[in-house]
């Protein structure tokens, strides 16, 4: 019998004996399991930025209709079971473990049986996520994946409800490829024969590398432009928006957040309803869809957590770019100071320069993240400094000090904005926690 603890240190350590396998690997244990693609309803998600919001927005438009639904996403911010989602709430800690061990005595078993690669760290993951979905009987499995999409190990599905691809930008290069268009081949190797493909195409080479798989595989295409949305007004809380499609006409919707880019988020999920609609034959209403946007509440993603703190989990040039566009609809009615850290396998630089050239924040405390990918805080300070000549840089090299000390400095009508890392925001988070707890 494993304790949580252990359960969670046995799946750290896969990284250092296991790598990627294969879908067939995976199909054998699935097979053990007793999952395939007829075990629930799937709606798998790819993208670059969003999907988590889109698989999120998904889920609760779901649950309103009284749908049973789990969600698989990653990453985690806290703790490895917010992975797992049933009815939008996280997996207990007695779950976790009964889903660990049977998924490691199916391997086990696997193993003395015949040859067979230990799956990775997040096919572990995703071999325990379809476990924890089989016993709890969900109808629908909202699927996010991991890295990619061709590849992934989500992937292995053959057939899927539908398949949706979110915002696609420049990011993990070294393994998607060096161009837009690499990149997008790689996250519409998620598309299916004859499956219904929602999209976003405001790229328009995304658009054309998305629309030939489709072609290809006879899959009928859903393109959401975010110009169609019509912002009707903005709030602290939310903003409200006019958005008509084939399956919607009444066409107001309210996404309960300050980011312009889940307008976007949320425009994928309705047109998802419309299409999981048509496709089951089901009747998802505007006003069920309309419900389960403005009741969902999406973590780490210009995410409020005080009254004058917001998290955001931008880390790549699109999620810069949305995190300075939103930013900048603030600085109209509000001051804002910066919390901020990246990692180190990121061009950090080109992020700073362009927070730098788009936002001015009155006071800027820049920190460390625990870990491998850690990069110095000296260095973004000093790389702040160098594009930064009106903003008072602080370096503080602990997070959790960083966070109390960036709430210490800012002026008293500062909005504090966290961004450059979700390892950043997941510090915070924790952080809060611990002082609410205490």
């Amino acid at each position: 019998m494993y304790s949580y603890n252990d359960a969670v240190d046995y799946i750290e350590e896969i990284p250092k004996f296991s790598k990627k396998t294969t879908h067939d690997n995976i199909r054998r244990i699935l097979d053990r399991i007793g999952v395939n693609e007829d075990t629930f309803k799937i709606i798998h998600v790819a993208g670059t930025n969003g999907k988590g919001s889109v698989c999120a927005y998904i889920t609760g438009i779901l649950r309103e209709c009284g749908y049973n639904v789990g969600t698989f996403i990653s990453p985690h911010l806290v703790t490895t079971r917010e992975r797992f989602l049933i009815n939008k709430n996280v997996i207990s800690e007695d779950e976790f473990i009964e889903a660990f061990e049977e998924t490691k005595r199916i391997i086990d078993e696997l193993d003395n049986e015949e040859s067979m690669v230990h799956p990775s760290y997040f096919e572990y993951l995703f071999l325990m996520g379809m476990y924890i979905f089989k016993k709890k009987k969900v109808e629908y499995a909202v699927l996010e994946v991991g890295l990619g999409g061709r590849l992934d190990a989500t992937n292995v599905f053959e057939r899927v409800l539908v398949s949706v691809i979110t915002s696609i930008s420049m990011d993990h290069m070294e393994i998607l490829g060096d161009t837009i268009e690499k990149i997008a081949s790689e996250k519409a190797g998620i598309i299916k024969p004859s499956v219904p493909v929602v999209y976003l195409a405001d790229d328009v080479r995304v658009a054309k590398v998305i629309e030939k798989k489709a072609k290809e595989n006879n899959a009928k295409t859903f393109a959401v432009l975010s110009k169609n949305a019509k912002i009707l007004k903005k709030s602290i809380e939310n903003i409200d928006f006019y958005f008509e499609n084939m399956y919607y006409k009444e066409g107001t919707f309210s996404v309960p957040s300050i980011a312009l880019y889940q307008i976007a988020n949320s425009m994928m999920a309705i047109t998802v309803a419309g299409v999981i609609g048509e496709v089951t034959g089901c009747n998802i209403s505007c006003e069920q869809v309309r419900n389960g946007i403005m009741n969902t509440r999406w973590e780490g993603r210009m995410e409020r957590v005080l009254p004058d703190v917001i998290l955001d989990g931008a880390h790549n040039e699109d999620g810069i770019a949305a995190f300075i566009k939103t930013c900048q609809s603030l600085v109209k009615t509000q001051s804002l100071s910066l919390l901020f850290s990246a990692v180190k396998d990121k061009d950090y630089s080109q992020m700073i320069k362009e927070i730098c050239e788009g936002v001015h924040f009155n006071h800027i405390v820049v920190t460390n993240i625990y870990g491998k990918r850690n990069l110095d805080a000296q260095i973004i300070a000093d790389t702040f400094m160098k594009y930064s000549k009106d903003s008072c840089v602080v370096t503080v090299d602990d997070p959790y000090e960083a966070f109390d000390t960036a709430l210490k400095i800012k002026d008293s009508n500062d909005i504090l904005m966290c961004a450059g890392s979700l390892y950043l925001v997941g510090m915070i988070k924790e952080h809060l926690s611990d002082l609410n707890n205490r």
